[in-house]
């Protein structure tokens, strides 16, 4: 081993040590050089090879130097306690070695030799600490009376020789409490994090309790707290009906009486008993029979929707409440009317209409000084509030509202949030413009959308003064582009003249070798290429004509325009309905999610699956062994039969149930929604009220065969060696084994250690299994896998059980039941 180690002192006095080795690498074959310097109470400083270790005057820990005071606890409790205590007896004075006290330290080892009282209070509470500490990690047992003892007293209690070690060896393999060794049906297999986090809610909420409640509250709610708590009273099982069994298997078409099924035997043989005592019965039975396997089998042929839980029925139901009836308003005298008042003349109503002012920039108009004018009403915000079941359409026309109000309240230089009311004369014009607005299509969703809409909206208060005319020629650069186009026009009309091509070089043309359908040609080329650079060049800063928001080109001057064959680009005023929208986007979708109608599809399985195909899917012999199971479970009752969880048919959903059982085929349940279509929330409530039944079933039926039955169900071999049912010594035999179930390893240090079988070697859990002479089978609860044969053969309970059953179903014994 290349660690080292050794004592330090910081620039405080504390002392510390230093820790350096060699760690390896949890996921590589990397070795990585580690050093630290810590106290008692902190990590000083440290250093690491890894890419993320600490280097020079770094600050940063990683998880090798966990690893190093890791390693010095284990040596600690390994061996270097005891080493350490050693060392401590030979220098202490007053301690005991080799049966001699230690002496007095003499003038030249007075550095060597330590007298208690030379130390500190503080300091001797501290070494007597750590006596104690490494004591304890020694093996030692620590008590009330070893707390009490002085550093002396304790040095010399210590033993330190081999067979202290081996009893403290010992103690470490010591197995578990028997009292935590139990059945497992009452434990919970919280992994540790979660226990964690149990216990600090539970903290939590005691300590809210405690701050809140008075403690006279506390005592008052801890002594009432018995009297309100449920009993739970175990309530009656129902018998197992065999008829309805045996009648529900025939009708499916197979006959029970010539299984070799020890337990389908039984079944017969107990259902004739019961037909003895009441034949009319067993007629009724066997017609209900033959009524119940029309409705199963026309039941199996195609899904349906799920049915609704209990829950879902009671939430669906209107509860009444009974309202308070209002009181009754009690009249009020009139006030009588001072003498002020009396003398006042009566308000005079205003005959004239609601004041309206124009709110159009300077406008100004009213509807009293301008009655002839007609006034339109600025569209107020929505007020209906959307919610998650708002239809789409009502969801855009709500956005189409409030993008209207918007842009109107902006070219009325108003504020966007502003909510009054105006209004605007019909002096002014209005254009359709095109918006986009963003918003969630849902409250409830994380993402927006952006839609366009086609608005019809006043114009701005800038274009009324300032509308294109054909007279303004514009810049410069507009007068040189209207020179140039008048000059090419002329030059079309009269190809005799040079003027063009004497006043602009670029376009010269030479008319005395081409003829005039060639310079004709020539001209029109030049412009359009005239016509192209008017079109796409940026003449600067022009007016903002507005025709839709999208349009990326600057507007051209109109006399250019006008003279290049182009439209003036003008706002286009509209004949559509003032303050009126229009959703341009595609009208997006339901954000909801769409399910898949699995009801609507065709069961994967049906009753006339092949034997072969149950066989290979889920284990049963055949698909009469299968269907012979389901009603045994069921105790021959039709409606549990048909019980549904999801919307596959009864029988999916026992197939699929049997399927994830026993794993021969599917294994998980992301694999059965894939084969079979409901959600695994569906599927794992399914699968729990099946078990729930075959729970129930197991409840139901008795643990053991009855005497008679097992000398009549089992071979004949066994009356040779046991006797016969009749004979004057006729044994019951029933016998016992444990067996295991393999368990995963529990994250709970406790759970995984009295679940750990030593003879398994594994985790598990143990149980009894019983066997008797005819075949009939059966188990005992499940404990957990730490616990012995024996222990677990004394207290399981078992034993008890089955002499119970022997004084109820006695045996011939010389002669004498």
């Amino acid at each position: 081993d290349e660690s080292s180690c050794e004592l330090v002192i910081d620039s405080k006095g504390e002392i510390g040590i230093r820790l350096g080795g060699k760690i390896p690498a949890s996921m590589k074959k990397n070795v990585y050089d580690t050093e630290l310097v810590c106290t008692a109470t902190e990590l000083l400083c440290c250093k690491c090879g890894c890419q993320s270790g600490s280097q020079d005057k770094q600050r940063i820990l990683c998880v090798h130097i966990l690893a190093e005071l890791y390693k010095l606890v284990r040596c600690m409790f390994g061996h270097r306690s005891e080493h350490i205590l050693l060392y401590l007896v030979s220098r202490v004075v007053g301690c005991t070695v080799d049966g001699v006290v230690n002496p007095a330290p003499s003038d030249n080892d007075e550095d060597w030799m330590w007298r208690v009282s030379d130390w500190s209070d503080d300091e001797y509470a501290s070494v007597k600490r750590s006596i104690i500490k490494m004591m304890s990690a020694a093996g030692e047992v620590i008590s009330d009376s070893t707390l009490n003892r002085s550093i002396v007293e304790l040095l010399d209690k210590f033993h330190t020789c081999t067979e202290q070690r081996k009893e403290w060896a010992q103690r470490c393999k010591v197995p578990p409490d028997p009292a935590q060794l139990g059945p497992i049906s009452g434990m919970s297999f919280d992994s540790a994090v979660k226990q964690t986090q149990v216990a600090f809610k539970i903290d939590k909420v005691s300590e809210a309790l405690k701050s809140d409640t008075p403690p006279s509250a506390q005592s008052n709610e801890s002594k009432a707290a018995p009297e309100s708590e449920p009993t739970n009273e175990a309530s009656p099982t129902e018998p197992v009906n065999y008829l309805k069994i045996l009648f529900l298997v025939n009708a499916f078409g197979y006959d029970m009486s010539t299984s070799t099924s020890v337990g389908q035997r039984l079944i017969v043989e107990r259902a004739k008993k019961e037909m003895g005592a009441d034949f009319q019965a067993a007629i009724q039975a066997n017609d209900a029979a033959k009524i119940d396997i029309k409705n199963l089998v026309e039941a199996s042929k195609s899904r349906s929707k799920a049915p609704k839980s209990e829950s879902q029925k009671n939430n669906l139901q209107v509860k009444k409440t009974t309202r308070k009836p209002k009181p009754k308003s009690v009249s009020k005298p009139p006030r009588k009317m001072t003498r002020s008042e009396s003398k006042k003349p009566p308000k005079k109503k205003d005959s004239r209409a609601h004041f309206k002012r124009c709110k159009y920039g300077n406008c100004g108009k009213t509807n009293r000084s301008n009655p002839e004018l007609e006034f339109l009403k600025v569209p107020c915000w929505p007020v209906k509030q959307l919610k998650d079941t708002t239809p789409i359409e009502a969801v855009t026309n709500h956005y189409g509202k409030v993008i209207v109000r918007e842009e109107t309240l902006r070219r009325l230089s108003l504020p966007r949030t502003d909510m009054g009311t105006h209004y605007i004369c019909e002096d002014h014009q209005f254009v359709t413009v095109k918006k986009s607005k963003t918003f969630r299509l849902r409250p409830t969703d994380r993402g927006t959308i952006t839609l366009d809409y086609n608005i019809t909206v006043p114009t701005k208060q800038t274009e009324e003064r300032t509308l294109p005319s054909t007279t303004t020629k514009g810049l410069g650069s507009d007068r040189k582009i209207n020179r140039l186009l008048h000059e090419l026009k002329s030059s079309i009309a009269d190809p005799a003249l040079s003027a063009v091509s004497g006043n602009d070089p670029s376009l010269s043309l030479d008319t005395d070798e081409e003829t005039p359908e060639k310079k004709v040609s020539a001209l029109e080329t030049e412009n359009e290429h005239l016509r192209s650079e008017v079109a796409t060049q940026n003449f600067g800063r022009m007016q903002d004509w507005e025709v839709a928001e999208g349009n990326e080109r600057n507007p051209i001057n109109p006399v250019n325009a006008v003279a290049a064959g182009l439209e003036p680009s003008v706002p286009t005023l509209t004949d559509r309905l003032p303050f009126s929208f229009e959703l341009k986007s595609e009208k997006p979708g339901d954000g909801k999610r769409t399910y898949s109608q699995h009801s609507q599809h065709a069961p994967k399985v049906t009753l006339d699956i092949t034997d072969a195909e149950v066989h290979r899917r889920t284990g049963f012999k055949t698909r009469d062994h299968l269907l012979t199971y389901v009603s045994v479970v069921c105790n021959g009752d039709i409606s549990k039969i048909m019980m549904r969880s999801t919307v596959l048919t009864w029988f999916e959903e026992w197939f699929a149930h049997f399927e994830f059982k026993y794993g021969r085929t599917i294994t998980r349940l992301i694999d059965l929604k894939a084969e079979y279509g409901p959600s695994v929330m569906d599927l794992r409530k399914m699968i729990q009220d099946k078990y729930s039944l075959e729970v129930g079933a197991r409840d139901r039926w008795p643990t053991y065969v009855s005497h008679e039955e097992d000398c009549k169900l089992r071979k004949s071999k066994w009356d040779e060696k046991y006797g016969k049912f009749d004979d004057k010594k006729s044994l019951r035999v029933v016998m016992w084994d444990m067996t295991n179930i393999p368990a995963c390893a529990f994250s709970d240090p406790n759970m995984n250690r009295i679940t750990y079988s030593v003879y398994y070697a594994m985790n598990c859990f143990k149980g009894g299994v019983f066997v008797q002479l005819c075949g009939w089978m059966g188990t005992a609860p499940l404990w957990t896998g730490a616990v012995s044969d024996t222990d677990y053969n004394k207290r399981a309970g078992y034993i008890k059980e089955q002499h119970q059953f022997a004084k109820d179903d006695l045996v011939m014994v010389n002669g004498v039941r």
